[in-house]
């Protein structure tokens, strides 16, 4: 054993990160974290038994891993799966290379969270969907879209989790964890955020306060639950 080399927590193996809990894992036993806290995530709009998923791929690296895992955990359950794509041009099928179909290719280009989240309203709506919308947002992306966007009134893009159920299994996985986790990953991909501003004002925040990630993802959470319920209470007029 070398000295002075972080091990890991569960195998004791040469860690490779450390996480904002202090925990320290090897590769292998970060993609096995990762695997747990995707699924855990994409069971917390409580799942039935009968439901299916309809992927959001949006042509990152951060869409590719959450097909992949998708398709790796409930092809189990025999789940049905398929994938509504949004970007300048259809890549899905030959950047990922699984036997997922895809209902619909929306032709669209953005900036920003929001219009994203527009966009896929919009086609949503007129396909008149049923199954549980599965998001790519990995943790950088949620807090991101939280600081940069709904803290600063841009609220309308919330309206895809008030009128659809939506799972967001990467909600509590870094970029960098998904970057160590899962090295055979084309490298051209790279791991985008949308929001640039919000990003790099996020990381000089990460400095002081390492929990800021987790804060920001707490809030949106906090957020879209109010707001399912007041719609509730609503509709039960």
């Amino acid at each position: 054993m070398l000295s002075g080399v972080p091990r890991c927590a569960r195998c004791g193996r040469p860690a490779v990160i450390e996480l904002a809990s202090g925990e320290r894992l090897c590769e292998r036993c970060l993609a096995s974290s990762v695997r747990q806290r995707f699924l855990a995530w994409l069971r917390k709009p409580k799942l039935r038994p009968s439901d299916s998923f309809l992927l959001v791929y949006r042509g990152d690296a951060q869409s590719c891993i959450t097909a992949k895992l998708l398709y790796e955990v409930e092809r189990e359950y025999g789940s049905k799966i398929e994938v509504i794509e949004v970007g300048p041009e259809p890549s899905f099928a030959r950047a990922c290379g699984l036997p997922v179909p895809v209902r619909e290719f929306v032709r669209a280009e953005w900036r920003t969270y929001t219009e994203l989240r527009l966009e896929l309203v919009k086609a949503l709506s007129r396909l008149r969907v049923g199954s549980v919308v599965v998001m790519p947002d990995a943790l950088e992306d949620i807090a991101a879209y939280t600081l940069g966007e709904v803290l600063l009134g841009e609220i309308e893009g919330l309206s895809l989790d008030l009128e659809y159920r939506v799972a967001y299994p990467l909600a509590a996985v870094s970029l960098k964890e998904l970057q160590l986790a899962f090295p055979d990953l084309p490298a051209k991909w790279g791991f985008p955020t949308l929001n640039c501003h919000a990003s790099g004002l996020l990381q000089e925040l990460s400095v002081s306060t390492p929990t800021v990630y987790f804060s920001l993802l707490s809030s949106f959470v906090e957020l879209t639950s109010a707001l399912k319920r007041k719609k509730g209470i609503k509709g039960a007029d």
